[in-house]
Formats: C-alpha cells, structure tokens, sequence
C-alpha cells in the first residue's frame, strides 16, 4: 500500500476510534417507561423540585470557652495596667522633686525600676492573653475593648474556639461561623458568630484554630458544638428531600419525572447536605418531579425485575 493511502486510511482508523470513545464517554441515560397501572402497583408518588441556594462549607468542631480564663487573663492585665498608671505617676513625682532637690538620687532610681518592673508585668500580661486568645483577639488594645470582655462576662455574649482539619483552605478567617448543637433536637435552632480572628493552635487536635463571638445563645459553658465555616460563593440549584434518595452500585442517585410516565436517575451527592434533604446543582429543572416515594421498585424495575402484580 502506497504511503499516502496507507497515512490515509490510518488516519480514517484513528478519526472513527476517537468517534467510537467519545460517543462511549457520554453518560448513558436509562429512561424508565410505566404505565399508569404499573405507577400505581409501585406507589410511585412525586414532588415538584424546589429551588435552592447552597454555600459551600467546611465542618468542624467547637468548644465554648469557659469564663475563666477569660477573667482571668483579664484581671492580671488590668491589674497590671493599673501598677504601670501608679508607678508611673510616682516616678514622675519622684524626678520633680529630684529636680528641686528635695529627694535623693537613689529615690529616684528606686521609682525608675518599679516602673520598669510595673511595665514587664504588664506586657507579660498582655502576652500570656495572645497566647491564649490570638494575637488579633479583639478586646486587646491599646485601646483596651473592656466592652467585649463585659458582654462574655455578663452571659450576653459567648466565646466559640472553632478547629477545621488539616488541608482545608483557608486564606483569611472566615467572614463567619454557624455553630449548632452536636445533638440538635428538631426545631433547635443554631447561632451565628462574628468577630472571628485565628486562635492559637491546639497541640492536642491539628487543624486550623479560630475564635469568634456568638451573641444571645444559651451554649452552656464548655459545651462541644459543631461548626460550620463558608469556603465559597452561594451556587444556585435544587433541593431534594431524603426520601427521594436510592443507592445503586454504591452511588446515591433520585428519580426525576421527564415527560409523563417516564423517569430518569439523577445522581446525588451526599455531601451536599442541606436542611431535610440534599442539594442538586444540575440535571433537575425547577418544579421538575421529583420521586419521593415509590423509589426502590423503581431501582428495581429499571433493572430488570419484575413489578408487583395487582392483588
């Protein structure tokens, strides 16, 4: 065969195997056809599909931080606060009547090393509270937010520690926390935090640390919680309830109405949780019917078995 013909026809080969490959590659929708009777032998009821907003999230794990610390870490730092005014003032007395001469040298000295002393106290203070709350906690100044610390310690406000595991992606802190109960009861509601900055790391759990402020909640003190942080923008779709949920060779698909008497699966992806069921960015239309009943036998008959005969 002459070069050209067989560059040709070797060419023509390839171009038919790269049709046959792509046509493979597209995903094969089985539709499910039934007949009034056999929708009704199945119990096959729908729903239409409701739109749905869906923020992308990353869940952790929370604690409340206990008073203690907190008023604590506050007490030794106003308390140094308060020597640093004294010892300051003293010293400044003491250099006045230095100058005229009416106290030693060796009084002033004595004043200038409170004041020094005064002053360690008072930035230990002030770091022994970043290397508990952060070094951007917000109440530390100056000038010093004592509001802040009055809202934790009138109940008014909690404190959340908040720790996501290792390799979630976070190039800021969060713009906010959703904090809920580990074990909500149904119609239990859940809390948004704000004034969220990076905490310290806890040695005893890896991941990524952040402290927010969550305002009016009745968290008891020291109680775990689990948190919930956005990681990207809100993408619109539709929700499904659970009950429309099959699994099928391991994967978690729901059955959508096409036209009248016909259904096609859909997947499902379970990590897209949302309240009372699952969020679906694309293959289901709005108002489409959804299958929330009936979902099994329909699983069943697409695959070959037979469908339950009339009593």
């Amino acid at each position: 065969m002459k070069p050209f013909l067989w560059q040709s026809f070797a060419g023509a080969v390839l171009l038919a195997q790269t049709a046959c490959f792509a046509a493979n590659a597209q995903p094969k929708i089985s539709v499910v056809a039934l007949s009034q009777n056999e929708i009704a032998r199945l119990g096959i009821e729908t729903l239409p599909a409701k739109t749905a907003t869906f923020t992308p999230q990353v869940r952790g794990y929370g604690m409340v931080i206990s008073l203690a610390p907190i008023a604590q870490a506050d007490f030794d730092y106003r308390t140094a606060e308060a020597a640093v005014t004294e010892s300051n003032a003293i010293l400044q007395r003491t250099e006045r009547l230095f100058a005229e001469q009416a106290l030693s040298q060796q009084s002033v000295d004595t004043a200038r090393h409170r004041a020094t002393a005064d002053m360690a106290q008072l930035v230990l203070a002030d770091r022994k509270e970043a290397a508990l709350f952060g070094q951007n906690s917000p109440w530390r100044g100056p000038p010093r937010n004592e509001a802040l610390i009055d809202a934790l310690a009138s109940g008014k406000s909690t404190l959340i520690q908040a720790t996501f595991p290792l390799g979630t992606a976070f190039t800021a802190p969060p713009r906010q926390l959703f904090v809920a109960r580990i074990d909500p009861q149904p119609g239990q509601q859940s809390w948004s935090s704000h004034l969220i900055w990076e905490g310290p790391a806890d040695p005893a759990i890896p991941g990524r640390n952040f402290l927010g402020f969550v305002d009016h909640s009745d968290l008891a003190l020291g109680e775990h919680v689990l948190v919930f942080a956005p990681v990207g923008a809100p993408e619109q779709g539709i929700s499904i309830p659970a009950d429309a949920v099959v699994i099928s060779e391991g994967k978690p698909w729901c059955y959508v109405e096409d036209t009248p008497q016909h259904f096609h699966r859909v997947p499902v992806d379970l990590k897209l949780e949302i309240a009372n069921g699952y969020f679906v960015p694309q293959g289901i239309a709005p108002s489409q019917p959804v299958v929330v009943r009936g979902t099994g036998l329909l699983l069943a008959h697409e695959f070959g078995s037979a469908v339950p005969e009339e009593n």
